[in-house]
């Protein structure tokens, strides 16, 4: 019996000790990757809130231009709207790298909002075209579609106005709130 001792013992140990050292490592293992998951999950996130900042500044420049086109419309000293300039370069740049980290809500209202900027953009374009040919000779009906076109305006630039009050309500900081006077 002795030379069983002798040679299962060596054997058991080893077993043991390999098994030990497997355990070891899948568990060393596992808590690398917990903490290379956790700083990935670390820089994702200042990454979305980093772009969300960009493009809440942008939010509060189309913000701000929304609320001059319907001062502009009501008041004569810029009477083709030229110191109106939305600048949609910003959500371009930033629009699929914030579609791929921010959360479906997050999208769908940048989105929402960036899309109305582009549709009052080429309708204060589409004004300024218009007010531009008044003096060839418009008819009646041409002043009054002129004057239609501009209260349409007048009505997308509130709706910008709000969204764009709302996103920075919802997304930005004291100071962008403070910016548009929330």
């Amino acid at each position: 019996m002795d030379w069983h001792r002798d040679l299962l013992l060596p054997i058991a140990s080893n077993v043991i000790g390999v098994f030990v050292g497997v355990v070891l490592a899948l568990w060393s293992d596992r808590r690398r990757q917990h903490l290379a998951d956790a700083k990935e999950v670390k820089r994702l996130s200042d990454e979305l809130n980093d772009l969300r900042e960009v493009i809440v500044s942008s939010v509060i420049k189309a913000t701000l231009e929304a609320m001059r086109v319907k001062s502009t419309l009501s008041n004569k000293n810029d009477p083709l709207m030229l110191e109106i300039h939305f600048e949609l370069a910003v959500w371009e740049a930033a629009h699929s790298q914030f579609v791929r980290l921010a959360p479906l809500d997050d999208r769908i209202l940048f989105s929402r909002f960036f899309d109305q900027v582009r549709r009052l953009a080429r309708l204060v374009d589409f004004h300024r075209g218009l007010l531009a040919n008044r003096d060839s000779g418009l008819s009646s009906s041409g002043y009054e579609f002129s004057a239609n076109v501009a209260k349409h305006l007048a009505e997308l630039a509130e709706d910008v106005r709000l969204d764009g009050v709302i996103v920075v309500s919802d997304h930005g900081d004291a100071t962008q709130k403070r910016i548009l006077g929330l």
